[in-house]
């Protein structure tokens, strides 16, 4: 059982990846374009902006989060505070740990949590955990690590060639806002001036895309002791929460200043790429980034379904062509979740 998704989406005055307050993430990308006479050329964009898969896989963990708390699933202590950090090393007091999380040394939560966490192995880890189970842990002392189930691209601008007169393909901004107090003293100090201070953001726009694949049938597996450690109604709930924390990534809401900068969002194109009956991991998708990745993903898959013998069906959102019988087009964006939910039977 595994997913791969890719998510085409036009973003309008967005502030979700800023390491500075002033700068939002710009990184080198290379475009295949086609040049004044017709013929393909590859252009460098030295600074195109960008969200991390960092970003995306983080927001993608807190989704998933919020599902399993609203359904009894399983989580950490740490986990469940939507925190995607690194296990605890033993060498940490427990009176820290305590004063972080806010309770007391002696505190229940607390003792069950470091008596797995520092104690035990893979299989009791993932067992008491959906977060590590799915996005993987390091534990540094005692060493141990878990892969993590699910993968992200970062997510990309699209070339679009019309951009280039205006300068760039992937424009971006910095704003002054203020913020407002309603009654300022003549004389007042310092850190009160700051509280009215005026200060930058960075703000980009344009046609974004990432992908991403998921290996559901590895949730509940320890690859330490190879044995499924989970009931199979939580390992269904945990492939649950996989699929529907995808859905408000591709609605815009991955990362930073969303109270104050929720982007403008235009869902442009979706694909849903179901697997069964595989006995190898299923290749990354062509990333929607470039112009003809849509026959690429379906020849990669096709491909794939007849070295394989594997079972494979492929949801597609804004095309109007299946260009193959293992296509099926959807009318709506999310309509590729409900069926790769019924596809896995977990409805």
């Amino acid at each position: 059982m595994q997913i791969a998704l890719t998510a085409k989406i036009q973003l309008n005055m967005h502030n979700l990846n800023n390491e500075r307050a002033e700068e939002i993430r710009r990184v080198p990308v290379l475009y295949k374009v086609k040049d004044k006479e017709g013929k393909g050329a590859y252009k460098l964009v030295e600074e195109a902006v960008a969200i991390s898969g960092v970003m995306l896989k983080h927001y993608h963990f807190a989704n998933m989060v919020e599902f399993l708390q609203n359904n009894n699933g399983k989580l950490c202590l740490i986990c469940s505070r939507r925190e995607a950090i690194r296990v605890p090393s033993k060498e940490i007091k427990k009176e820290d740990l305590a004063n972080w999380l806010g309770i007391k040394e002696n505190d229940k939560l607390l003792e069950d949590y470091t008596k797995i966490i520092w104690n035990k192995g893979e299989d009791e880890i993932i067992k008491n955990c959906a977060g590590e189970d799915v996005h993987g842990f390091l534990r540094p002392n005692p060493p141990l690590r878990r892969e993590s189930l699910i993968k992200f691209s970062w997510m990309l601008p699209t070339y679009i060639n019309e951009l280039e007169d205006f300068g760039t393909p992937t424009p971006f901004t910095v704003l002054q806002h203020t913020r407002n107090i309603r009654n300022i003293p003549e004389k007042i100090s310092t850190e009160l001036k700051q509280m009215q201070m005026p200060y930058p953001r960075a703000y980009g726009s344009g046609v974004f895309a990432f992908s991403s694949i998921a290996d559901l049938g590895k949730v509940g597996y320890s690859f330490t002791s190879k044995n499924v450690v989970l009931e199979e109604e939580e390992r269904v709930l945990r492939r649950k929460a996989i699929i529907l924390g995808y859905v408000p990534l591709v609605s815009g809401l991955a990362g930073a200043s969303l109270a104050r900068a929720l982007p403008s969002v235009k869902i442009m194109e979706l694909i849903c790429v179901v697997v069964m009956d595989t006995p190898v991991s299923i290749p990354a998708p062509t990333s929607p980034i470039y112009d003809d990745y849509y026959p690429d993903l379906v020849n990669i898959y096709k491909g794939f379904a007849n070295l394989t013998k594997a079972k494979v069906k492929i949801f597609s959102y804004g095309f109007q062509d299946k260009l193959d019988e293992i296509v099926e087009l959807v009318n709506e964006p999310f309509d590729v979740f409900i069926k790769a939910l019924k596809f896995f039977n977990l409805e």
